[in-house]
């Protein structure tokens, strides 16, 4: 028969007791922590381990920083889209023109709002048909509701009248939606389209009645863009995709600017 007394320490503990502690990991961890018996882990007289969940907060951590992270990203995108208007290289002189539905266009009809400028004519074989196309392509980009109007000045007056325009413009489907309103094609004298083209805008328009008449008159294949106070903004490549994304990032640039109050030229030289 074992002596009771044998398993009783000096200090009063049980040592019985002090085994089982400490060969149970999982009791200790829970008495350092400082768990009484009225932890719930406890009832039924059973342990259970405390589990830390590095994993899952490591995963938290890593959905945090990506969210920032493509935060930071969209916030330089919208940076880039929000730079300044292109200064100024230039004010349209007046003009006044009738369109393919019969209406008189000036300069003042388009004031207040940007738009797009191009020089073509029907009977062109080379780039006018290329040029409309693509001015109808990027028509399709732009607020559907007249905030951009699109301007068409026609050079070979002698036979591209109104009627001949309207025409024109129905095949490139200038005729729809809003651009039925907001797409103008300008019929007028030849002498007026051509100083507009060569004092207004610093473009060249030759003529030469040698050629046929899909021929005889060589002009600019470039697109322009006017603010909504009659200033030059810009000359694009109407064949360039790069120059046309060019074009798109300058005009929102100048619808920004015109939000807030109408654009005033740079000083010169800026």
């Amino acid at each position: 028969m074992t002596d009771t007394r044998d398993l009783v320490r000096p200090d009063g503990e049980d040592p019985r007791v002090a085994d089982m502690e400490t060969l149970d990991p999982y009791l200790d961890a829970e008495r350092d922590a400082g768990l009484g018996a009225a932890d719930p882990r406890h009832a039924g007289g059973a342990v259970r381990p405390t589990i830390r969940w590095f994993g899952v907060e490591g995963a938290l951590w890593g959905v945090l920083v990506a969210a920032i992270v493509l935060l930071l990203a969209l916030a330089a995108l919208r940076a880039l889209d929000r730079t300044a208007p292109p200064p100024a290289l230039g004010a349209v002189p007046p003009f006044a023109f009738v369109d393919q539905n019969g209406e008189t266009i000036t300069r003042e009809t388009v004031r207040g709002r940007p738009w797009l400028a191009s020089f073509v004519f029907t009977r062109c074989i080379g780039v006018c048909p290329r040029m409309t196309e693509r001015m109808r392509a990027l028509a399709d980009d732009l607020p559907p509701d007249g905030q951009v109007a699109l301007l068409s000045f026609g050079v070979d007056p002698a036979h591209d009248t109104p009627e001949v325009l309207r025409d024109y413009a129905a095949r490139h489907g200038a005729d729809q939606g809003w651009l039925a309103e907001h797409w103008h094609f300008l019929y007028g004298p030849a002498a007026e389209m051509e100083k507009l083209s060569r004092d207004g805008f610093n473009l060249a328009v030759t003529r030469d009645p040698t050629l046929s008449p899909g021929d005889a008159i060589v002009h600019s294949s470039r697109f322009m863009l006017i603010d909504g106070g009659g200033q030059i903004r810009g000359y694009y490549d109407s064949f360039s995709d790069e120059a046309l994304e060019q074009l798109t990032r300058d005009l929102r640039a100048v619808m920004r600017a015109e939000a807030t109050g109408p654009i005033e030229p740079p000083p010169a030289g800026a």
